[in-house]
């Protein structure tokens, strides 16, 4: 279980890495890496909409042994593609760039406060998404299948509104679209506190998958926008700023839910989301002051 636990959680970095090599290889195929970031995004939800229900299928005809082997599996396939997919000589290396002065010095002030955003926000979506289940089930009083119906519906929307996000970045700008997220993932968890029925719960599902879904893939591009120099430390920025929240998450649920209740989690949620509005504002400051252009070619 060690040896399990260890090997997990080394290889959840993967994910990080592919999302920086599959910029670069969107950048070399001349693919907006926007777009491409949606797209991988879009593929991500998609599992996790898939994967839970298959997992429990398999488990349920067949034995929790044969979910393992399932996933061995997938391993596999995922390392021949990787083999025989993805060109040796990509690599997501620093690029070279030069501010106003050309003296390539970035500032990443933007940079951290672009990651506070994402882990406050991310925060706000973890300790939802945590007390959901518990909140449904023992003080709704919904049946013990809602929350996998909840989950069902929320990814479903989630991925339909990752792809819209490219459309969304043409039309109003990144920092726009990232202000409509935030102030409709406020609205979208005030609704799911208020959750008292089974068709309330259906509607404030597809809510949270329109926000998150516009969150996780603006949110990726926002990042590595503050570091065009370096995207791959951005990208792993990001990356770890999701999974620190929800490292941080299972233990505040529990602790708040003791002292009062679930619903008070949830209602939690909603100011973390609403700071992360104001880290937001602050972050766009930072980056209108830092104004870059590429460095020129040495012939």
């Amino acid at each position: 279980m060690t040896l399990g636990v260890l090997g997990f959680g080394v290889s959840s970095s993967a994910v990080s890495t592919m999302f920086s090599l599959g910029g670069r290889l969107a950048e070399r195929n001349d693919i907006d890496r926007n777009r491409f970031n949606a797209y991988m995004r879009a593929t991500t939800s998609t599992a996790w909409m898939l994967g839970p229900a298959l997992t429990f299928l398999v488990a349920d005809q067949t034995g929790a042994r044969a979910v393992f082997a399932m996933c061995l599996g997938a391993a596999i396939v995922w390392i021949c593609l990787w083999w025989f997919g993805l060109p040796r000589d990509i690599s997501a290396a620093p690029k070279i760039l030069a501010n106003a002065d050309g003296n390539g010095k970035i500032s990443t002030t933007g940079l951290w406060m672009a990651a506070a955003f994402v882990f406050c926000l991310s925060s706000a979506h973890s300790l939802t998404f945590s007390a959901l289940p518990l909140f449904y089930v023992q003080e709704v009083g919904l049946p013990g299948f809602a929350p996998g119906t909840a989950f069902s519906v929320k990814t479903f929307v989630e991925v339909i509104a990752i792809f819209a996000t490219p459309f969304l970045i043409e039309r109003i700008g990144i920092h726009k679209a990232l202000l409509m997220t935030t102030v409709l993932a406020i609205i979208a968890i005030q609704v799911l506190a208020s959750v008292q029925s089974f068709s309330q719960m259906l509607a404030g599902a597809a809510l949270e998958g329109l926000y998150y879904g516009l969150y996780a893939s603006l949110g990726i591009s926002y990042v590595q926008s503050f570091a065009q120099d370096r995207p791959a430390q951005a990208t792993a920025i990001y990356w770890n700023s999701l999974m620190v929240s929800g490292l941080l998450a299972g233990p505040a649920v529990g602790f708040i839910a003791h002292a009062y209740d679930f619903q008070a989690v949830i209602k939690l949620a909603s100011y973390v989301a609403l700071l992360s509005g104001v880290v937001l504002v602050v972050a766009m400051r930072f980056q209108k002051g830092d104004q870059y252009r590429p460095a020129p070619k040495i012939r």
